[in-house]
């Protein structure tokens, strides 16, 4: 997830992104726009669904979707 001022920034229309309500470990719900943004790990780079709160002073948060629900990424614990 990411704040709302980054989507102007990376060049994403949110008027375009579908709106919904997102819901975290604190329980209270926030607007969002869903839209998809390029990331690169390492040498890995691909397009991953993407999160834009309606606020500014949103932190930025990296989820499993699209990035750790795959087979790209070996985890070593």
């Amino acid at each position: 997830m990411l704040p709302k001022y980054l989507a102007k920034y990376i060049g994403i229309n949110l008027n375009s992104c579908k709106k919904k309500r997102s819901k975290g470990i604190e329980g209270h719900g926030i607007n969002v726009y869903v839209g998809k943004i390029q990331i690169k790990i390492g040498d890995e780079e691909f397009k991953a669904r993407c999160l834009f709160s309606e606020r500014d002073d949103t932190p930025f948060l990296l989820g499993r979707m699209d990035i750790f629900d795959s087979t790209k990424f070996l985890y070593i614990f």
